[in-house]
């Protein structure tokens, strides 16, 4: 992954390296495996019709992010930031996102399920 990439219909694995920071990304009808994004700050991150599956995002920085239509499945967001971010048909199933910051997140239709939430920041 690199700045201002844009991917469109990837099936990504978890040997994509991703530098710990990466600026203005955009994934369109992707799906991302097994990836290590733990602790990496992702500016502009911009998601569509996109999937993680059995990925690690803990202490991720997304604020500011746009994620529309985009499901996290079996993934680990411990301590992820989604500060600011806008949230529009995303889907958080049997994961882990335990003090998650969604402070001033914006969105609609979020499903948490399945999904640890302990001391979560939902301010505002």
């Amino acid at each position: 992954a690199e700045d201002g990439a844009v991917w469109d219909g990837l099936d990504a694995g978890a040997g994509v390296e991703v530098p710990p920071h990466v600026a203005d990304l955009d994934l369109r009808e992707c799906r991302w495996t097994g990836a290590d994004l733990s602790g990496r700050v992702l500016t502009g991150f911009r998601a569509r019709d996109t999937r993680f599956e059995h990925c690690d995002l803990s202490g991720a920085v997304l604020d500011d992010a746009v994620l529309r239509r985009v499901a996290f499945t079996d993934c680990r967001l411990t301590g992820a930031s989604f500060a600011g971010a806008r949230l529009d048909d995303v889907r958080i199933t049997d994961s882990t996102a335990d003090l998650t910051g969604f402070r001033m997140a914006t969105g609609t239709f979020l499903l948490v399920e399945n999904t640890s939430l302990h001391a979560a920041d939902l301010y505002s």
